[in-house]
């Protein structure tokens, strides 16, 4: 395996049993006592051997379309794997972090508004290192000092505050409210020439700008404002407002006997069907 490090610059090689995207214990579920329950990658290997075996169906010949329970699988399958990537907890973290001291701030407007107990912190038992250094350095401060500083670090520096591996991990309780949004979408499948074989990364190295970002999200909500609002304009369209829509939408439409055949314009093809499948050797 041939691996190019961007910070490196250069391409390292490793064998075919090298872990370097490996991370151990990273989806769990960990009590108080430290006991370990691996319930969240038990459930993901099951949900995602359903899904393997309804996508092995999809770009066969004479295949049918998936059914509902090989949606919901795949829909599942797909939730399931956004939710587990670090990049989805980097995220979770950053806004859990900024709307948290967003509210710290707002109520914490000065000093006064602190009311920690030196006292009472005092008696908890560290459960680190860094716990104990923390402790340490509130014994030695008065009440006053130790507001000050607690209100100095709320609203001049950027609190890093995020789940643990445990609390990201019970984000899969949610996973069938994605997944329920997953089950309506258009799937394209790209489909590896025979004896190859794509490699894949739940941990992408490049990145979408906010701007950019801001920019596909208005284009989307305006696609998505523009498709639910056009079956009511049709109702009360004349003639000539329903053969305009019509020319947008289709190139071709041809009524033979009884039944309709038609083309649809380049944009609208993907919505023809639920599943979109492409052979990475039609892609250029």
């Amino acid at each position: 395996l041939q691996v190019y490090v961007i910070l490196q610059g250069k391409i390292i090689e490793r064998g075919s049993i090298w872990k370097g995207f490996w991370e151990k214990d990273f989806n769990i579920l960990k009590d108080d006592e430290g006991q370990i329950d691996y319930l969240p990658e038990e459930l993901t290997a099951a949900i995602n051997t359903r899904a393997i075996e309804a996508i092995r169906k999809v770009g066969k010949l004479n295949e049918p379309q998936l059914n509902s329970e090989e949606r919901s699988a795949l829909a599942l399958c797909i939730a399931l794997q956004f939710i587990r990537t670090p990049r989805h907890r980097e995220e979770m973290d950053k806004m859990i972090s900024l709307n948290v001291q967003d509210a710290m701030r707002f109520d914490l407007s000065s000093p006064d508004k602190v009311a920690l107990n030196k006292e009472e912190l005092l008696k908890e038992v560290p459960k680190n290192e860094m716990e104990a250094k923390i402790l340490e350095e509130i014994s030695m401060m008065s009440e006053e000092e130790l507001n000050e500083k607690v209100f100095n670090a709320v609203h001049e520096t950027k609190l890093d505050i995020g789940l643990t591996k445990t609390g990201h991990s019970k984000g899969i309780l949610k996973v069938d409210k994605i997944a329920e949004e997953l089950y309506e979408f258009v799937f394209l499948f790209l489909i590896a020439p025979k004896d190859t074989s794509f490699i894949t990364s739940d941990n992408e190295s490049e990145q979408i700008s906010e701007e950019a970002m801001s920019e596909t999200v208005k284009d989307l909500r305006k696609l998505s404002e523009l498709l639910k609002n056009v079956i009511p304009y049709w109702k009360f369209a004349d003639p000539l407002e329903k053969q305009t829509i019509l020319r947008i939408i289709f190139s071709e439409l041809i009524v033979h006997e009884n039944s309709l055949d038609y083309k649809l314009t380049m944009g609208f093809e993907p919505f023809k069907t639920r599943f979109v499948t492409l052979s990475a050797q039609e892609r250029t």
